[in-house]
Formats: structure tokens, sequence, C-alpha cells
């Protein structure tokens, strides 16, 4: 497997091996994912942050397909920028780690867009230590909704990356049911 080199000796495991499996080809092949990947080594191997897999975000895609493509698109953002990337790559995989399904409405308090910044951030803490950006790119990437501005320029990039991510994967839905329906 072309990743093997990404798991380290100790950890060559089942899960750790699988875990390799929820990245989409367009970012193994990238020179960058090596980077990216020893960011959230730790995180994607948590069995936990892998129940996302278990849930719809939009149409097709997982919740953890959904956190993969904002985690990585943001850490690039960042990384090209300046910015603290892997604060943005672990925040960016956590920020929907709400575990639940949205579409069904007795499965979580409140409405969930205005909510689940707040059950994620609660999950991601029994998860990991989590530093002040990535805790704060948690609660706050439902900005404008979550009212509070965003304290660090990471949080703006991974809440515009989180909108970019939806609106891709609710327009590939759109399109499989038009292409099906004709």
């Amino acid at each position: 497997m072309i990743f093997e080199k990404y798991i380290d000796v100790q950890s060559k495991t089942d899960h750790a091996k699988r875990s390799l499996a929820y990245f989409p080809a367009r970012l193994r092949s990238r020179d960058s994912f090596g980077d990216y990947f020893d960011c959230i080594r730790d995180l994607i191997a948590n069995s936990t942050v892998r129940r996302m897999d278990d849930f719809v975000q939009h149409g097709g895609v997982s919740t953890l397909e959904h956190c993969i493509s904002v985690s990585y698109d943001s850490y690039v953002f960042c990384r090209k920028t300046g910015m603290d990337y892997r604060s943005a790559a672990r925040g960016g995989l956590l920020h929907d780690l709400y575990l639940y399904d949205w579409h069904v409405s007795n499965s979580h308090h409140g409405m969930h867009a205005f909510t689940h910044p707040y059950t994620a951030l609660d999950n991601a803490m029994t998860v990991s230590d989590l530093n002040a950006r990535e805790r704060d790119i948690i609660k706050k990437h439902m900005w404008p909704l979550t009212v509070i501005v965003p304290r660090f320029p990471e949080t703006m990039v991974v809440s515009c990356v989180d909108k970019y991510c939806a609106l891709v994967e609710f327009f590939k839905m759109k399109l499989s049911l038009a292409h099906s329906a004709a």
C-alpha cells in the first residue's frame, strides 16, 4: 500500500491501516499528504473519530469524509499562507464530531446548526488535548450562526472551507439525483 510509509512501526495495526482507506485518492496522491497525515495521525486512529463514518453528512458523503476534506483543504490553505496549519488540520478533522444522525429529529437537542459545534467540542475534548485554536475552530466553525466572532484566522479558514465543502457535496448529490432520474 502506498501509505505504509506514513504508519510507523509501532502503529502497524489493522485499524491504522484501515484509517488510510478513509482518504480519497485526490488527497493521497499529493506531495503534502505525508506532512498532513503526521498532523492528524493520532486522531484518525481513534475509534471515536472513526465513528463519524457511521453518519451521513450531505448526500452520500459520511461525516468523516466531509471532515477529512475540510481538514485537508484547510491544512493546505493555512500552510501556504503561513498560518498554524497543524491546528487547522486537527480542528478541521474534529469540527463535526457530534456523533448522531442530524437528519433524525429526535437524535439531538436543539437546532443542529446552532448546537452541534458544542457537542463536537465536548466529544473532541475526550479524544485529545486541544489547544486554543483547535477549540475555537470546533466551537465557531458555524460562524456567523454561532454569533461569537472567531478569535483566530485559522477558525475563519476552516469555517469558509467547511461551507465550500458542504456546497460541493450538496451539488454532487443533486447532480447524482438528476442523472439517475434521467
